[in-house]
């Protein structure tokens, strides 16, 4: 395949996974355009998944990226497995650590379970 029609394709799959996906924003509080990190996710039913985590390498190890999974978890890190759906080089590292199970699949059981619900209203 192309790089060309593998990032073209990815750029839609981001899009579409950040429109209906919860994203939170880890900031200066005294200038909210200094961004530390993010985390997109997804809620549904009772499942929590965690598809993007980014913290700029100037505020790794200061607890952003696990503050960010705390907020989307309701205020306290989970105990259980977290779902994640995209694997890069810092999350090889710390997978064990934090439980951390990757599955691309879980994107495509979300939408599943979103449309289910979508249709269950009608």
């Amino acid at each position: 395949m192309r790089n060309r029609t593998y990032f073209e394709n990815k750029a839609d799959e981001i899009r579409d996974i950040v429109a209906t996906s919860t994203v939170l924003v880890a900031s200066n509080p005294q200038d909210s355009g200094q961004i530390f990190g993010y985390l997109v996710g997804t809620k549904i039913k009772g499942l929590h998944v965690i598809h993007y985590t980014y913290v700029k390498s100037a505020f790794r190890k200061l607890g952003i990226a696990g503050d960010l999974v705390a907020h989307f978890y309701g205020g306290a890190f989970p105990k259980e497995e977290i779902g994640i759906t995209s694997m890069g080089p810092v999350v090889s590292i710390i997978k064990d650590r934090y439980n951390l199970v990757y599955n691309p699949y879980l994107t495509k059981i979300m939408e599943d379970l979103k449309a289910y619900d979508v249709g269950r209203e009608n």
